[in-house]
């Protein structure tokens, strides 16, 4: 997990900000549990073992319905 620390201007206050990182799932994400508080997730990498449309389309709908207030992905790579 990163934390990141940033100053608010106003009152001087450091904030900390927790990241969760995810990396190449290949589709195995629904096995994922048990995830750690966060204020933001992050994915990289591949999503999928072959880009197809379903497998793509599951990651995406399991991942907005995380809870988590921020979310970062990569775009899926597809193979041609």
């Amino acid at each position: 997990m990163l934390f990141i620390r940033k100053r608010r201007r106003n009152y001087g206050q450091s904030v900390r900000m927790k990241i969760l990182h995810l990396s190449d799932t290949h589709g195995l994400h629904r096995r994922i549990k048990d995830m750690p508080e966060a204020d933001v997730i992050v994915h990289s990498g591949d999503i999928s073992n072959n880009g197809t449309e379903e497998e793509v389309l599951d990651f995406l709908n399991w991942f907005i319905d995380l809870p988590y207030s921020e979310e970062i992905r990569n775009r899926p790579a597809f193979r041609y």
